[in-house]
């Protein structure tokens, strides 16, 4: 079993959810894929940059990577 530190705030939920006092959403399935869709586009996006550099920068970088 592992052991994590948990906030305050995680552990109410934890003995909440030991309790039985959780319940689930009416519409969970639906809201749930809602929320994977944020997600998704969220954590998708990318965005091309260009960055002008002297070639000795460059050099200089390169044993880095």
């Amino acid at each position: 079993m592992n052991h994590y530190d948990l906030t305050d705030e995680e552990q109410q939920l934890l003995m909440t959810f030991e309790n039985g006092k959780l319940k689930s959403l009416p519409n969970f399935e639906e809201r749930k894929k809602e929320l994977q869709a944020y997600a998704k586009n969220t954590l998708t996006k990318t965005r091309n940059i260009n960055i002008r550099l002297s070639e000795r920068d460059i050099y200089k970088l390169k044993p880095k990577l």
